[in-house]
């Protein structure tokens, strides 16, 4: 919120601008949904003539509110938009109009449509906060604010003055005060309201310190009182923005990373399309005359050609996963299994497995997204199996407040070592089978994004099981 405009022109009115820009400030930052920048970090940019965009680029936000406060006669207006700092779009304006001894009032009714307009869900507490109208004596309101003027003009004398306008402010009424700790005139709850905020002030040398400044409100037989403690927080402020920065890194290379793969497997797709097809067209042209070498190696150019285009279809499906929305809905997972099934189909019969299914659950997930777990999953048992033609066993049962879903086979197995190394991408323990080495990867990130878990289970030679979790829908019982 930067410092709002003081629309009368008259400077003993400044101070009233700039408290109504603190509270409306304090009241948007009781909202968990939004993050706001404190107050003081945009008050250095009063009168500022600099962009809205390298504003907005240096306090580290998306957008800026900005408006004007008009007090006479009794009456105040506040006008606000808000102001989308990268395109300079006015995203949403508005005005609003109250007595001036209802400004808290007045307040709540612009942080609500503000956070109305930019679709935050509020919560049952922060809604009810909203609708409140505080009863404030106007003299102390005035007091109040005259104490937030004066604290932020950081010379010793004016918190002298800062000091002595809070005291008379609580000697009048607590109303205001209990507003700057709580977000609210009211007490929510018992008898005591308790609130942290981190705000960033200068030291005497001018340099920056960030301060977690606790905040309660208690109400007892000899009256009430606020009560407040400040820690210096700058170290672990500093930490968690550089936290925060790698990790703003990460995301940007890993977004960088799926763009690449999307884009190389596209640029790859026409090519490896072009030679298997000559490979084929090859021959067919020339079939008796390449002599067996050449037939061979013919053969093993469209082979090369079928795996690799498998693998960027593999490839495009990972890369995509982590864009694509999350869609649940409730569904009986017995229904995915069928689909699995079904694109197997041709597969199950070649191989001649057997099938075992006990009843499945219903879930709430993504079908398309566990419908492709189910099917990597009976994919690799019919692809590894041994000697014998594949027993395959899906089953689930219930534990805790998740599904456990497992899918058994009798085929090669692995080694109990590298049950962890397979749901990474690329790993292949079979290099005589075809394969991407991407399915149990994308397994992994599908089971992940729903909140499961997946493993494996085996000993070489004697099948292995593979296992992986989902939510249970909260009314589906214990």
């Amino acid at each position: 919120v930067l410092p709002l405009i003081n629309l009368s022109g008259r400077a003993e009115e400044e101070y009233f601008a700039d408290g109504i820009t603190e509270a409306l400030t304090a009241r948007l930052s009781q909202v968990r949904a939004l993050k706001v920048t404190s107050r003081t970090s945009a008050m250095r940019f009063k009168r500022s003539d600099r962009r809205l965009r390298e504003i907005a680029g240096e306090l580290g936000v998306q957008a800026v509110i900005e408006g004007g406060v008009l007090r006479e006669g009794g009456r105040v207006w506040v006008s606000a938009q808000l102001i989308h700092a990268e395109s300079d779009r006015h995203v949403w304006a508005d005005k609003f109009e109250g007595s001036a001894g209802d400004v808290f009032a007045l307040l709540n009714q612009a942080a609500e449509r503000l956070a109305d307009e930019v679709k935050v869900a509020l919560t049952t507490d922060e809604r009810r906060r909203f609708g409140e109208r505080p009863r404030v004596s106007p003299e102390a309101q005035e007091a109040n604010l005259r104490g937030r003027y004066h604290a932020e003009r950081w010379t010793p004398a004016d918190y002298d003055r800062a000091a002595e306008w809070y005291e008379e402010a609580a000697r009048l009424d607590l109303t205001p005060l209990a507003f700057a700790v709580t977000g609210t005139g009211v007490p929510p709850g018992g008898p005591d309201a308790r609130t942290a905020r981190e705000v960033r002030l200068r030291r005497a040398d001018g340099s920056p310190i960030w301060v977690e400044v606790v905040g309660a409100l208690a109400r007892g037989a000899e009256g009430s009182r606020v009560d407040g403690l400040v820690e210096d927080v700058t170290a672990r402020k500093a930490a968690g923005e550089e936290a925060e920065r790698r990790s703003a890194q990460l995301r940007h290379l890993n977004d960088d990373l799926q763009r690449f793969a999307s884009i190389a497997a596209h640029e790859l797709q026409e090519p490896v399309r072009m030679m298997e097809r000559h490979a084929l067209l090859l021959k067919s042209d020339f079939a008796g005359k390449l002599g067996t070498a050449g037939d061979e190696l013919v053969d093993a150019v469209a082979g090369s050609a079928r795996r690799l285009r498998t693998m960027i279809d593999d490839l495009l499906a990972f890369s995509r996963l982590d864009a694509r929305e999350l869609r649940r809905e409730r569904v009986a997972a017995d229904e995915l299994l069928d689909r699995a099934l079904a694109n197997l189909a041709a597969a199950v019969e070649e191989s001649g497995a057997a099938i075992e299914r006990s009843p499945l659950p219903v879930i709430e997930a993504d079908p398309p997204l566990v419908t492709q777990v189910f099917q990597n999953l009976l994919a690799n048992a019919l692809k590894f199996r041994g000697e014998e033609p594949p027993r395959i066993r899906i089953a689930a049962r219930r534990n805790g407040r998740e599904w456990v879903f497992s899918v058994r086979d009798n085929g090669l197995g692995l080694d109990p070592a590298e049950a962890g190394a397979i749901f990474s991408m690329f790993t292949r323990l079979h290099p005589e089978i075809p394969g991407s080495g991407i399915g149990l990867a994308l397994c992994r990130k599908i089971v992940e994004r729903h909140g499961g878990r997946i493993w494996a289970e085996s000993e070489p030679g004697r099948g292995a099981t593979f296992s992986f979790t989902l939510p249970a829908p909260l009314d589906s019982g214990a």
